[in-house]
């Protein structure tokens, strides 16, 4: 067992291990680096803002990322911050998403409204997409990214750069269904109101069926049954 007896983060932070062996812990306003092998202390730093609970995940090259209420920071091995990201003065980031680093150098982050795709090393802009609350959690070598959505459900988008690297982006794939309240309980008497919930490239356009059967007119993303 390691002692990490200098550790003055508490316990509101992130903890994160990186590839070269050392523990990161970010607390309220510092981020502290430990050895993993013997417990001794690598670096303590001040952090960039503030945050009840910033998250931390480790770099490609020993260093890590740490978001909280001023945005995004990259630090390096020894402690020494490389660059700060924040799109917007009144940015807010959502503070149940971590950033999620791929393995071809993209840097993902969810926040309050949409989320982006970052290079690790600079902090430029990839790409951003529209996904109030969307949390990523995994970025595949295939462009897909994983997360889940405001509802607690799962949700993929497939990224597709559009002209270059820093052009809009488009999702692309079949649409996907990611819930529908059924099956429904229901009083003898009572209508039934079924209400599905989609994602894909707009338009979306929906056809309810029944044993097989398309139900004429039901084109639209709820379905109410006459008892």
């Amino acid at each position: 067992m390691v002692n990490y007896s200098g550790c003055d983060a508490g316990f509101s932070g992130g903890l994160a291990v990186s590839s070269t062996g050392q523990v990161y812990l970010a607390g309220n306003d510092q981020l502290e680096a430990y050895s993993a092998q013997d417990g001794k202390p690598v670096f303590k730093t001040m952090l960039t803002g503030r945050a009840w609970a910033p998250q931390v995940v480790p770099g490609l090259d020993g260093g890590c990322f740490v978001s909280n209420d001023l945005g995004l920071q990259a630090y390096g091995s020894t402690g020494e911050l490389r660059w700060t990201w924040n799109p917007d003065p009144e940015f807010v980031f959502y503070s149940e998403s971590a950033p999620i680093l791929g393995s071809d150098g993209t840097l993902v982050i969810g926040t309050r409204d949409m989320f982006y795709g970052l290079d690790a090393s600079t902090s430029e802009q990839k790409w951003v997409i529209a996904a109030p609350y969307f949390r990523p959690r995994h970025l595949s070598a295939d462009g897909i990214v994983v997360g889940l959505n405001r509802d607690g459900l799962l949700d993929a988008y497939r990224i597709e750069a559009v002209g270059g690297a820093n052009s809009p982006l488009r999702l692309s794939g079949p649409p996907v269904i990611h819930s529908l309240n059924a099956p429904v309980a229901a009083k003898i008497g009572d209508a039934v109101r079924l209400t599905a919930n989609a994602d894909g490239e707009a338009p979306l356009n929906f056809q309810w069926s029944y044993n097989g059967a398309e139900l004429v007119g039901e084109t639209q993303s709820r379905l109410t049954l006459a008892s």
